[in-house]
């Protein structure tokens, strides 16, 4: 059987560009002879939706994508979406986190999530109701143990700690599951990668089987997702990667164990692993250059983004991101000096927009910091100048990029870090300002974070 993994950027709400998006690549998978195509999880919603899916006329909109995927999906190809379908039953929540199998213009087959995150950007079983059962499906004579995200997460043998009870992996495996197929939808953190990769290794080589495994693309609201699909073999090894923070497509021919008459290898108890690596510094670029790209052009309304440039690091850093992400032709600078601003502030910012070929503006401030030393002349008097006076310097910065914000329609980025917001060195209305904080999360977590209980699944990007 040719297997395709469609590892798709889709966007929160956009029902019509996802189902495009998913017709598009299966148009391709059938034209390349593939007999199933499989995309990410939720991706005909986009994920996550949120209270989007509180709405009925929201979930009806889904049913018509769903209905429009029946009748416009190739004939001939079997194709695995993930979409929010709802709960029949007169108990639980209203709605599921599905898989969907469609075959000949009908959905053939559908398996519900099991475990349903609720913990640091999750909040799935506030929507969702959790599947009472794990069933594996058999479709043209193959036993698939397909399941969603999470659901694989629990076989992390290692772990000190595991949130659930139920282990889908082991479930699907004790029912004959030849293949294992699992739609996600798992953001990106320094440290994530190399567990994800590590617990489809390990149920592998636990179960003797492969693993097919489809991970969403994109950014969408404050997260970021690396994509990183692949396909392991029964030991373990990949055989197929897709690259990561783009769209990928890629085809892996299958040959079950049961057509070549062999009987897949199992291993007993676990090998030791080296620890799980994190990710690059290149790989940290890569993610945050998409969370601007991705907000910037799942945001239509933006004409330009705009960034106020002091001369330091940080806002050189978030600058070059952006031209990275939206081109040079899209970034403006500003930089604004006053009296506590020092030379270098002003001749340093000229020559980053100048390397980075950007537009680039110089405002001085002086006369709006003196204005607001004169209304406070009476409050302040009989008292030592101190860091009130230099705040209203950042705050008249603030003031300053939000009015050219305004005016010309452009995103202000925001341009600090999580390191100084945590210990208050950052001047609320003033260097926090902006619509997009491209590096408040930028801040690797620690290999202790990382195992306290719950698996680390913080988005690394855009806030």
């Amino acid at each position: 059987m040719r297997i395709a993994l469609c590892q798709i950027n889709p966007t929160v709400a956009d029902l019509d560009g996802n189902v495009e998006r998913i017709l598009s690549w299966a148009r391709c998978a059938a034209a390349d002879g593939t007999d199933l195509a499989v995309f990410p999880e939720l991706c005909v919603t986009g994920y996550p939706p949120l209270d989007l899916l509180d709405s009925p006329g929201f979930i009806a909109d889904v049913q018509a994508a769903l209905d429009r995927l029946a009748d416009d999906l190739p004939p001939d190809l079997g194709v695995i979406v993930g979409a929010p379908v709802p709960n029949t039953d007169h108990t639980g929540k209203r709605l599921y986190n599905a898989a969907l199998l469609f075959d000949g213009g009908a959905i053939v087959a559908q398996v519900n999530k099991t475990l349903l995150p609720t913990y640091d950007v999750f909040d799935e079983y506030r929507y969702f109701e959790p599947a009472p059962q794990r069933r594996v499906v058999t479709w043209r004579g193959h036993r698939l143990g397909l399941h969603i995200c999470e659901d694989m997460w629990n076989n992390e043998e290692h772990a000190d700690y595991h949130l659930y009870d139920e282990n889908p992996i082991d479930e699907l495996a004790q029912q004959g599951a030849e293949l294992f197929v699992n739609i996600s939808a798992s953001p990106f953190s320094m440290t994530k990668q190399g567990t994800r990769r590590q617990i489809l290794a390990d149920a592998c080589r636990e179960h003797g089987l492969p693993f097919v495994f489809v991970n969403q693309v994109g950014a969408n609201t404050e997260l970021i997702f690396d994509g990183d699909s692949r396909v392991l073999d029964a030991s373990g090894t990949p055989l197929l990667t897709l690259p990561s923070f783009e769209e990928g497509y890629g085809v892996w021919e299958w040959t079950s164990a049961a057509e070549n008459g062999t009987t897949p290898p199992r291993q007993n108890g676990y090998t030791a692993e080296p620890p799980h690596a994190e990710a690059s510094i290149a790989d940290l670029h890569d993610a945050l250059v998409l969370g601007i790209r991705d907000y910037f052009e799942k945001t239509p309304v933006f004409a330009k983004t705009l960034i106020g440039l002091s001369g330091g690091i940080d806002s050189a850093v978030t600058c070059a991101l952006a031209a990275n992400a939206l081109g040079p032709e899209r970034v403006v600078g500003i930089t604004m000096p006053s009296a506590y601003s020092s030379t270098g502030s002003v001749s340093d910012s000229q020559a980053l927009a100048d390397a980075l070929g950007i537009e680039f503006h110089a405002v001085s401030i002086r006369p709006a910091v003196d204005a607001f030393g004169t209304m406070l002349r009476d409050v302040f008097a009989g008292t030592e100048e101190n860091v009130a006076e230099e705040n209203v310097q950042a705050r008249s910065r603030g003031l300053t990029l939000m009015a050219v914000s305004n005016k010309f329609n452009y995103l202000l980025l925001t341009t600090g870090n999580k390191s100084e917001m945590a210990v208050g060195y950052a001047t609320l209305y003033g260097d926090m300002s902006g619509g997009l904080a491209v590096r408040s999360g930028a801040t690797p977590t620690s290999a202790r974070a990382r195992r306290r209980g719950a698996r680390d699944k913080l988005g690394a990007g855009t806030v």
